[in-house]
């Protein structure tokens, strides 16, 4: 469960990566369809409005509604074991904890003081 809550969002923004790419890619087969000149000239002193030069935006590209859609439900399903995940640890961390194998290696009782179960001598 550890390894989804890193990994799942890791896997949607590669994933979506690469379906934003192929989208621009379709749209554009051998690059940039726009002419790059320098369109950037400083106005003029006194100029009143700037006009960019640029026109209205494009559309999204092809396939970018469905990498949004991918990454949020990998990043809300590592949200939810993210959620598990901690009621878990707390409810543990509460009622006493057991190491890996099993073995009562320490335990805290109501007080919030914990030592060790095994006897002293």
């Amino acid at each position: 469960m550890y390894q989804a809550i890193v990994f799942l969002p890791l896997i949607g923004a590669i994933v979506a990566g690469l379906i934003s790419l192929a989208g621009a890619r379709a749209r554009h087969p051998g690059g940039s369809a726009k002419d790059h000149k320098d369109h950037h000239a400083h106005p003029e002193p006194g100029a009143a409005a700037h006009d960019d030069g640029h026109g209205a935006a494009e559309p999204a590209a092809t396939g970018s509604r469905s990498a949004e859609l991918i990454t949020t439900v990998l990043l809300f399903i590592a949200m939810i074991l993210s959620w598990i995940a901690f009621a878990a640890l707390a409810s543990v961390r509460m009622h006493g904890f057991r190491s890996r194998a099993g073995s009562p290696s320490a335990t805290c009782g109501s007080i919030g003081r914990c030592g060790s179960t095994r006897s002293r001598r």
